[in-house]
């Protein structure tokens, strides 16, 4: 939904924003305006005077959809916005597929300020999910900025929620990308997000074909910071979980603490054009319609740091175009199935080891531990690969080795100690490879999340 313009309606709410709001000065630390959601109604508000009321000027409910697009009012007039959603089910029911404004189909979040760098944030309340359901009528969420020169400034927080059941289907002109959330040119943090069963289906149109990327998610453009995350059940042609479309910005993608699993696509669980740095995170039990399927493909610089890689079938845990990944202190492993096994590594010269890895062929480059088959003593329970204590993976990385890059006071990744793993367990000393800490015992510990 991108023909669909905000700008003619909002710089006349100016004088409305300056009536409902106190004066306060506009600097590097902006004002916020906060929105509480108060109703699991999909209602629209069509009165785009900076205020959430749905289905009249003033005193109605605040609805999810309502909140996101006065949002866009704030946003022109230099203020910060957070939506909180409290615990529940928010279901998408304004159907009207194809259509070209905020009022039908998915949320649309446009931001418009052109000098200032703004936020918005939707942020789930509680102890129980905040779910947006999209039930299949379109992708859930939409994020983009309204003009060239708004794009790039802002910043878009995603928080405890959970991203379910988005479709978006490819046209004639356009491939489908982003079947969750797509985001062009405005920079996304997402934490303990869950995208669940969404899909970006390309479709056949006549003698030809459009492909869908980014299942769960597609970012363009744009940073992403990604932690504590999970997704799952998502499909696609490219990147059923993630799509990365960066591949001339100085923008990079970072995903920690997460987990990609039972994912379906055409070829790649992460599809990812520019840098990549994946950390504590693990990909596992995904499927493919092809027996060449990869579970991460980069065509950018990447930085694959204390994860586990989990391939199934004939298909290749991590593959490198043009640029080299960098591999350390992580855990590749192949299944059977069918009666075929894949290979842990493809792309040569373009995979450099610096050390700490361990997998069960010799495709990926040294140094490294190669255990073949038989002796993992690895299962996989919920979202992880979990060791037990006997396990090739376990103190195999000296302390002073047990590094990744992350965040620390820096704008941008540091490679630092890494102090816990996926599940922000101590690593201790001597630190396992992959993305999971074994306890020192000796029996398979049960861990729910």
């Amino acid at each position: 939904m991108r023909k669909f313009s905000l700008t003619r309606f909002l710089f006349c709410c100016a004088a409305a924003i300056a009536l409902i709001s106190p004066a306060q000065p506009v600097s590097a630390g902006q004002p916020t305006t906060v929105f509480e959601v108060n109703t699991y109604a999909d209602l629209v508000d069509e009165y785009p005077n900076g205020i959430c009321s749905a289905g009249s000027i003033t005193g109605g409910p605040c609805s999810l959809r309502a909140a996101i697009y006065d949002a866009a009012t704030w946003n022109a007039n230099g203020y910060n916005v957070r939506i909180l959603l409290p615990p529940g089910t928010y279901q998408l029911t304004q159907q009207g597929s194809g259509t070209d404004n905020p009022f039908f189909g998915d949320l649309d979040l446009v931001l418009i300020h052109k000098t200032m760098n703004l936020s918005v944030t939707i942020e789930g309340t509680g102890t129980q999910p905040s779910v947006i359901d999209a039930r299949w009528i379109d992708r859930v969420l939409d994020i983009w900025p309204e003009t060239p020169e708004a794009g790039n400034r802002h910043h878009v927080i995603l928080s405890n929620l959970v991203i379910k059941n988005g479709l978006i289907r490819s046209t004639t002109d356009l491939s489908a990308r982003g079947g969750g959330v797509r985001v062009d040119r405005v920079d996304l943090t997402v934490e303990n997000v869950r995208f669940m069963d969404n899909e970006a289906r390309g479709v056949s149109q006549g003698e030809g074909y459009k492909d869908g990327a980014g299942g769960g998610l597609s970012i363009g453009y744009a940073k992403l910071i990604m932690s504590d995350c999970e997704l799952d059940g998502n499909e696609a042609d490219y990147g059923s979980a993630l799509s990365i479309w960066d591949p001339e910005s100085a923008k990079y993608t970072f995903v920690q603490r997460t987990s990609f699993h039972d994912n379906h696509s055409g070829s790649t669980v992460i599809h990812a054009y520019g840098t990549l740095y994946l950390v504590n995170s693990t990909l596992a039990y995904n499927s493919s319609t092809r027996e060449s399927s990869v579970g991460v493909r980069s065509f950018g610089p990447a930085f694959i740091h204390s994860s586990t890689l989990q391939i199934s079938g004939a298909g290749t845990n991590l593959e490198c175009i043009f640029e080299t990944c960098m591999l350390r202190n992580s855990a590749l492993i192949r299944e059977p199935k069918n009666g075929k096994i894949g290979r842990n590594c493809r792309a040569g010269d373009a995979i450099s080891s610096e050390g700490g890895n361990v997998m069960d062929d010799d495709t990926c480059p040294g140094p490294g531990k190669v255990i073949y088959p038989g002796t993992w003593r690895m299962v996989f329970a919920g979202q992880y690969f979990l060791p037990s204590s006997d396990s090739p993976v376990v103190n195999y990385i000296p302390p002073n080795d047990c590094k990744a890059f992350q965040f620390g006071q820096s704008v941008d990744p540091v490679d630092a100690p890494l102090q816990t793993d996926q599940r922000k367990f101590s690593r201790g000393g001597w630190c396992d490879a992959g993305s999971i800490e074994t306890p020192n015992v000796n029996f398979l510990p049960v861990i729910f999340k």
